[in-house]
């Protein structure tokens, strides 16, 4: 390979969820294969406070990790020195690595603030910026701060449709901003078949099949969640669940006969096997699923700046899925799940899944970052 070596930090202010962390990687990954391609060389870091990084393992992306707020939270440290020693060690990472090319996902003031200009500047230390723009609830979007610190970044980077994001920027931005459709860590040929799918997860070929999640599963009402969805669905006849608590769960896990629980993250490439889900709805279990064409019931989840309900309306709209609101009782899931056991029902949903997330855009969206680079 000829020429200088790039350096790219991405920084995913997760915590609770592993989705900004999830759509760096998948954008990263798209982005390496593109410079590989080229014959560019690139050292690729990523900066995060996601208690979700063993995803970064073994892929050859080293990673510089703090706590998240939830962890330290629970450890009993003093927030307030959490937080200005999270600023300051933040700030200084930036700083040493000053890398050509920073991405910022979903929060532009970074997880401290250390983004601002008045908490010392760490944008000033990148010689180009880009952020990724996942649609936010419209409340977060008009905040002053917010769309002020749009202002700072090179390019904005939208990880979806310009006709479904509803994304708010100011109007002499507009030049900056690309649209690039939905972005997620999976495609279909990486997708096991429903047969083979199945095997590998230890579940009957003649079963039906339920997916369960709340995403990563460090949300504080994870465990109420899943074990009441557990208890709902465990007497139905011919059912057979998957659990997928997510990497950052620690709640209980009945051992009931036809529930298997599982952990682990990478459940994209197995979601074949299933005949309908029930999810909540964030950025990328939604269109992991609409993608790979499993319909879904969609229990939205809490999130501080994401509309997870606008998203569950969308599927349902789409006759893709149904929204379930979280406060019901379990019987209600359960009526729900007898509802969807309808071979014709399923079709049509899994085709009109498919039809509202088409394709996987992480190429598109590491096009757009390759031009930034020197």
């Amino acid at each position: 390979m000829t020429g200088r070596r790039h350096r790219i930090l991405n920084y995913a202010i997760n915590g609770i969820g592993v989705g900004h962390l999830t759509r760096l990687f998948a954008i990263s990954e798209a982005l390496r294969a593109r410079l590989q391609a080229a014959g560019r060389d690139a050292d690729i870091f990523f900066l995060t406070t996601s208690e979700g990084d063993a995803l970064l393992r073994g892929r050859g992306y080293p990673c510089f990790k703090l706590p998240s707020h939830e962890l330290v939270a629970r450890s009993g440290m003093d927030p307030e020195e959490y937080e200005f020693l999270g600023r300051e060690w933040m700030h200084a990472g930036i700083e040493l690595f000053a890398p050509d090319l920073l991405v910022v996902d979903t929060v532009p003031s970074g997880a401290f603030g250390e983004l601002m200009p008045g908490a010392g500047d760490a944008l000033s230390f990148c010689r180009r910026k880009a952020f990724v723009y996942r649609p936010v609830r419209p409340e977060v979007a008009a905040a002053p701060e917010f769309r002020s610190m749009l202002r700072r970044y090179d390019l904005i980077l939208v990880p979806d449709s310009e006709e479904q994001a509803g994304v708010i920027v100011p109007p002499d931005l507009a030049g900056q901003v690309r649209f690039v459709g939905p972005v997620f860590n999976v495609d279909r040929e990486q997708a096991l078949p429903r047969e083979e799918a199945r095997r590998e997860l230890g579940l009957s070929q003649d079963a039906f099949a339920v997916y369960l999640t709340t995403g990563g599963g460090g949300y504080e009402s994870a465990e109420a969640r899943l074990c009441s969805a557990v208890d709902a669905l465990a007497p139905l006849e011919g059912v057979e669940v998957v659990a997928a608590a997510g990497p950052l769960y620690s709640g209980r896990q009945p051992g009931l006969a036809n529930v298997k629980w599982t952990r682990e993250l990478g459940a994209a490439r197995t979601l074949q096997a299933f005949d309908l889900a029930v999810s909540g709805a964030g950025y990328n279990s939604f269109h992991e699923l609409m993608y790979l064409g499993v319909p879904t019931i969609f229990v939205p989840m809490p999130a501080s700046v994401d509309d997870q309900r606008g998203r569950a309306l969308r599927a349902q709209a789409a006759g893709a899925g149904a929204l379930l609101d979280p406060g019901l009782p379990p019987e209600a899931l359960r009526a729900e799940v007898e509802r969807w056991r309808h071979p014709g029902r399923l079709r049509a949903a899994s085709e009109a899944a498919r039809a509202l997330v088409p394709e996987n855009n992480a190429a598109a969206a590491a096009e757009e970052l390759a031009r930034l680079l020197p």
